[in-house]
């Protein structure tokens, strides 16, 4: 989009400073991995609730160990596969400050380095095999500074993390979305998996095995896939201006977040803003100039629901249209998916 470009040139700038100074960081980023990581970590460990949140808090934790070291074991009790980060919580804490900015801007490389940072804390509490044996760890941000209004989400937005207030008013059926491909040689049965990069598999051209070109075909009782879900929500009738059709906002809800709301409720949506060409035939690859946009979600909060505790929706009596599962497909064909940027590692 034009705001994504327009802001390009500063972000080399910052870049190109970092390397001077001889930090590495990710392309078209000023992101430090390594900082990054330290930063988190050290949230993690020495984050403590305000006084108003302490009733969140067990009586017998131990009081000198951090919030979200709380989270973490209330996580590992009682075997849920996502830990749910305050966004304030990283603006107030000193050392995070430009990490929240940077997770803002750069959620697809943030977000990543988040679960990541995690996972290894996960692990040095409960083990390797408390790792092994259940899904790796998603961290869900929520409860950012300022939520955008629906009707003014503009290109400038685009691949930022993002909250947005509304309505539920349709979900889909749950439909499976390719996590990791398997291709077999035609001629040898060579084996070759794939993981999902950017919302696309990359088909192996040629056979590591025995070198035939154009022979691997896809098996896909074999192939990984991961939970998908298709949610309409529309902006609430206070905030819609009079006179105006209320606008509406695709999101896809991935995993644990799949049947967590459902038609009617109220809720705050914390995403990645994205966009996708159109195809003019969906036979073809030709994208066409206009792009349609949709939210990769991260985290629901429902109207009322200001805890940390993970939301548990209930089945739903709503569902899309045909037309809305032809789109949900084709978008899921042009690259909306939520492993491409955060579930490759597991």
């Amino acid at each position: 989009g034009g705001g994504a470009a327009a802001s390009a040139p500063e972000v080399q700038h910052n870049a190109s400073d970092a390397q001077v100074n001889g930090d590495a960081v990710i392309w078209l980023t000023n992101i430090n991995v390594d900082t990054a990581m330290l930063r988190f970590r050290e949230f993690l460990r020495g984050f403590r609730a305000p006084r108003e949140e302490d009733d969140e808090v067990d009586e017998d934790d131990d009081e000198e160990e951090g919030f979200y070291i709380s989270q973490l074991r209330r996580a590992f009790a009682a075997g849920v596969g996502s830990v749910n980060i305050n966004a304030e919580h990283l603006g107030t804490w000193a050392d995070t400050a430009d990490f929240y900015e940077q997770l803002e801007r750069f959620p697809q490389e943030m977000v990543p380095v988040m679960d990541h940072v995690v996972n290894e804390e996960y692990e040095a509490l409960f083990g390797a095999e408390a790792l092994a044996n259940s899904p790796r760890l998603q961290v869900r941000v929520f409860n950012l500074k300022d939520v955008s209004p629906m009707r003014q989400l503009n290109p400038e937005h685009i691949d930022t993390l993002i909250a947005v207030k509304g309505m539920v008013v349709r979900t889909s059926p749950t439909m499976p979305d390719l996590k990791q491909a398997l291709f077999r040689c035609c001629v040898c049965s060579y084996e070759d998996e794939v993981l999902i990069d950017r919302g696309r598999i990359n088909e192996p051209v040629q056979c590591e095995s025995c070198s035939t070109r154009n022979c691997m075909e896809l098996v896909h009782n074999r192939c990984m896939f991961t939970d998908k879900q298709l949610v309409r929500i529309q902006e609430a009738p206070e905030e819609m201006p009079e006179g105006e059709t209320p606008a509406t906002c695709t999101v896809f809800a991935f995993d644990d977040l799949v049947d967590a709301v459902r038609p009617g409720d109220r809720v705050e949506v914390t995403g990645v803003y994205r966009a996708v060409g159109k195809r003019s035939n969906p036979k073809q690859r030709v994208l066409g100039s206009v792009y349609s946009t949709y939210i990769d979600a991260i985290h629901f909060q429902k109207d009322g629901h200001h805890d940390d505790a993970e939301m548990i929706g209930e089945e739903d009596d709503g569902a899309t249209t045909e037309e809305d599962d032809a789109m949900a497909v084709e978008r899921a064909d042009g690259g909306s998916n939520d492993g491409d940027w955060r579930g490759a590692e597991g």
